[in-house]
């Protein structure tokens, strides 16, 4: 199921990330793959893997911050920002969303 979902071309996904996070509860912070996805026929999913079931288990984006958590040498690689937080591509849409779709000339304003 979860690699149907991950073909961006069956859904449309906007935004795809399987990387490593730790249980915060796990004093030796073993890595736990998760992946997370936002699209705007699902919204924003996450998923981590069970070890014990062998199944990637889908948590709400509260419980997920909740229990898990990106390693710091992750976070500096991405200034800080873990993948869900990430507002550039947001940011973008919403000014795509409110262009007047025109060009202004060298030296105009908008």
């Amino acid at each position: 199921m979860l690699s149907l979902l991950l073909n961006k071309e069956n859904i449309g996904l906007d935004k795809c990330v399987i990387d490593r996070v730790y249980d915060k509860e796990d004093a030796m912070k073993k890595p736990v793959m998760y992946t997370y996805i936002e699209s705007k026929e699902l919204g924003k999913k996450f998923y981590f893997a069970n070890k014990e079931t062998g199944q990637m288990v889908e948590l709400s984006q509260e419980e997920f911050t909740k229990r898990f958590e990106c390693y710091q040498s992750d976070l500096e690689k991405q200034d800080g920002i873990r993948p869900w937080e990430d507002k550039a591509k947001q940011i973008e849409e919403k000014r795509l969303e409110t262009s007047s779709g025109e060009i202004a000339e060298e030296g105009e304003e908008r």
